[in-house]
């Protein structure tokens, strides 16, 4: 499959744009044992296809060459040129977290305002009557983060984080664990996604559906069983291909920026 095929394979292009950015954190290091990377060609080769589109004008298209911020707005652009396809292909992966969901039997599971959740929820139960209210209840929820487990606790599951009283910094965030199979699916491209489209048209956002589980030492604690998880918005899925090609422009990411431009090229 041709690189120019990926708006058509959404498992090609978010799985690849997914693990460059997971890259990138380790970065940092690497660089400083390494030569820097020469972004001139692939920097000229993004800004030309951009322009060919009609995404930057010939003056753009020049100023995209040593404009960082022209370059973004370029971009941007671009990926709207095709937001239908980006929409779509997000949307197909939204269909399977929402699989989740519904191979279980919702009946079982009661509603739950999202605060009466959280009110209820112990973090650190003792005793096997900890977190009963929890057993098998479905929540709405909106503007959700997701967070690996710590490498250093090989045992421990994701977190969903759940926001209660709207998106400021300072805003009381809520969590539960979510377990393998609904992480899995959700992995790429809602772990770095979610969080770029906090508070854009509701965010991340759908119903959970919450069981409890117990480790055997401590009493059960609730985890995310399933989620439905709502549609994209057209817009929701240009900010998150776009947080996931666009270049870091920083001194210790040369690597990692020609690799987004040179797939930013190849796609448009």
């Amino acid at each position: 499959m041709s690189r120019r095929n990926w708006l058509i394979a959404p498992e090609t292009i978010f799985g690849v744009l997914f693990w460059a950015a997971v890259g990138w954190y380790g970065y940092s290091k690497y660089v400083e044992n390494n030569p820097s990377v020469d972004l001139a060609g692939p920097r000229s080769d993004a800004c030309e296809a951009m322009t060919q589109i009609g995404a930057l004008d010939e003056q753009g298209g020049a100023q995209c060459l040593t404009d960082d911020a022209v370059y973004l707005s370029g971009l941007r652009d671009a990926l709207e040129t095709r937001a239908d396809r980006f929409q779509k292909n997000m949307n197909e992966i939204v269909a399977e977290v929402s699989e989740t969901a519904s191979r279980l039997d919702d009946s079982v599971f009661t509603s739950m305002q999202a605060r009466h959740a959280f009110d209820n929820q112990e973090r650190f139960p003792i005793d096997d009557e900890a977190n009963s209210d929890l057993k098998r209840v479905q929540v709405d929820v909106s503007n959700i983060t997701i967070s690996a487990p710590f490498e250093e606790d090989p045992d421990g599951l994701p977190t969903m984080q759940i926001r209660l009283d709207g998106i400021a910094e300072d805003d009381v965030v809520y969590g539960f664990d979510l377990n393998d199979l609904v992480f899995e699916v959700m992995e790429y491209p809602f772990v770095f996604g979610c969080d770029d489209i906090v508070g854009m048209d509701g965010g991340c956002r759908g119903t959970v559906f919450v069981d409890l589980r117990s480790d055997g030492i401590m009493g059960a604690t609730p985890v995310i069983v399933g989620f439905d998880m709502a549609p994209l918005t057209e817009r929701q899925a240009i900010e998150i291909a776009f947080g996931l090609s666009a270049p870091q422009f920083s001194d210790t990411s040369e690597e990692y920026d020609a690799a987004r431009m040179k797939e930013v090229a190849e796609l448009i």
